[in-house]
């Protein structure tokens, strides 16, 4: 692994799957990083 992308979360359920899916979606070999997301104790269902 080369690089990992954090993606902090706090009330975002609305948008976190499109933001995953943005980062995932980039031109990096898929074997070279990894997506942390941390959701900071979200009260909607972002987790």
């Amino acid at each position: 692994m080369v690089f990992s992308i954090i993606v902090p979360a706090y009330n975002v359920e609305r948008y976190i799957e499109c933001c995953v899916r943005s980062v995932c979606g980039q031109r990096f070999d898929k074997s070279q990083f990894e997506v942390i997301v941390v959701d900071d104790c979200s009260t909607d269902s972002t987790l």
